[in-house]
């Protein structure tokens, strides 16, 4: 997995592409706690457009646990992007599993929609309504 973080304002991006496995998403999460300077707050945008994820379900399970690390810091939103078809249903998995376990994280398909849903956020929460959903996920 290859990976890029940035950071501008409150959001921390990161850009993933190529083979993606549970062990490379720890070291990412990893990495983002011991490198991203982490502010109270904070947002994390997840660009999986250029995944080719090898993740089961009890992968993305076990992930959504490693990201609760993060909500310690006060990551308090998760955007994640994914145009793939595959990659996007496998995005909506992740974000369900997550949702459940308490992290606020959705998914668009493209980074403008996700940028403006954490402009929305604030730290007590911003899931979206149903009446502002599609079938795909996607805020209106």
């Amino acid at each position: 997995m290859k990976y890029t973080i940035a950071r501008d304002t409150n959001i921390v991006t990161v850009m993933v592409s190529d083979v993606v496995t549970l062990e490379d998403c720890i070291r990412c999460v990893d990495c983002i706690l011991t490198e991203a300077p982490l502010q109270p707050r904070i947002q994390a945008l997840l660009d999986a457009t250029g995944a080719q994820p090898e993740l089961s379900f009890d992968d993305l399970r076990e992930l959504v646990r490693h990201l609760r690390r993060l909500v310690k810091f006060e990551v308090h939103s998760i955007a994640l992007t994914a145009t793939n078809d595959f990659v996007h249903g496998l995005a909506l998995i992740f974000s369900a599993y997550a949702n459940i376990d308490g992290l606020n994280l959705a998914v668009f398909r493209n980074q403008r929609k996700a940028r403006k849903w954490l402009e929305s956020c604030t730290p007590a929460g911003c899931s979206p309504s149903q009446d502002n959903v599609t079938p795909g996920g996607e805020l209106r």
